[in-house]
């Protein structure tokens, strides 16, 4: 109920608010749901697409900075206020409160993935970086 506060103008949710959101949001909600399944499946080899040290940092930096990116983006060109400073902030929360939830999923529910926390730091720095490169991709669009 906040969060659809805060994504609508309108605090009812009725159906019409319900597809709302799924116009407003669906890059958003369909990057969300991507990155639940690619942290949560479970898988015999995983393959090597590039030898980098720490890839899979790299991977979660990315996974977080795009899903991060385009929830600002789909949330500042949808009918909500966007204006409030704190509103941003809020959707940053959210995005790095998920890169926990994540982590303590994979390492007190699933019994065949581990948490690591430098994954929880790679997460955060992709939504934070996300962030500082979205004002500056607005500067230039305003």
């Amino acid at each position: 109920m906040a969060l659809q506060m805060l994504l609508l103008k309108d605090s009812k949710l009725t159906l019409r608010n319900k597809m709302q959101l799924l116009k407003n949001y669906w890059k958003s909600l369909l990057i969300f749901v991507f990155i639940f399944y690619v942290t949560i499946i479970q898988t015999t080899h995983t393959p090597k697409v590039f030898i980098v040290p720490h890839q899979d940092k790299i991977f979660h930096f990315v996974l977080f900075f795009i899903f991060t990116f385009f929830l600002l983006k789909d949330y500042s060109s949808s009918k909500a206020v966007f204006q409030k400073k704190w509103r941003t902030s809020i959707l940053i929360g959210i995005s790095i409160l998920y890169g926990g939830i994540i982590e303590l999923i994979q390492g007190y529910i699933l019994t065949y993935r581990t948490a690591d926390w430098l994954d929880f730091l790679a997460n955060s720095i992709g939504t934070i970086s996300a962030f500082f490169l979205f004002k500056l991709w607005k500067q230039r669009n305003n």
